[in-house]
């Protein structure tokens, strides 16, 4: 089974400008990196069966696909930011292999970053219609144990920011 993650606040400062994320974010990550999957099945432990997060609440958008994990952190743009003339709106569509983003304007509502795959034009369907779409692949599947990916977790980039400090005249 594949998961995906959906929360208002960013997990990743890479996915944003470092200053709209959960507070608690690196011991987010490290939950999404770390967690296995045990099939009773098989008997056997899998890795993370998280794919993506997809969030928002930076208004910008961005993309981030972590190197160690394979888990695509998308924040989409706000449709407030990109005014009347703007279409920051769209469906994903789960395949076996990957997400597809589609939509009108699929820059508008994941922006064009370092890192994420290009838009291409597709057919649609019922729904869509003909539209642009991005295709965010999922890693392989691997069958390895935790104990042989010791370490598989997402990096947290440390992230300075200045404490806002709220005093009772300010309320």
């Amino acid at each position: 089974e594949r998961v995906v993650v959906m929360s208002h606040v960013i997990l990743h400062p890479l996915a944003c400008g470092g200053t709209t994320m959960a507070w608690d974010y690196e011991e987010a990550l490290a939950i999404l990196g770390n967690t296995t999957s045990f099939s009773m099945e098989t008997d056997v432990e899998t890795e993370t069966p998280v794919v993506a997060v997809l969030s928002g609440h930076d208004h910008r958008g961005n993309h981030h696909r972590c190197p160690q994990t394979g888990i695509h952190h998308c924040t989409f743009s706000s449709p407030l930011n990109k005014g009347d003339d703007g279409f920051a709106f769209g469906l994903v569509r789960m395949t076996e292999n990957g997400m597809e983003i589609r939509g009108p304007r699929v820059d508008d509502l994941l922006p064009d970053v370092e890192g994420r795959p290009k838009m291409e034009v597709c057919d649609g369907d019922d729904i869509t219609g003909p539209c642009k779409q991005i295709t965010l692949p999922f890693r392989s599947r691997d069958t390895s144990t935790p104990a042989e990916r010791n370490g598989n977790h997402c990096e947290a980039v440390p992230v300075d920011v200045e404490p806002i400090t709220v005093s009772q005249s300010t309320i």
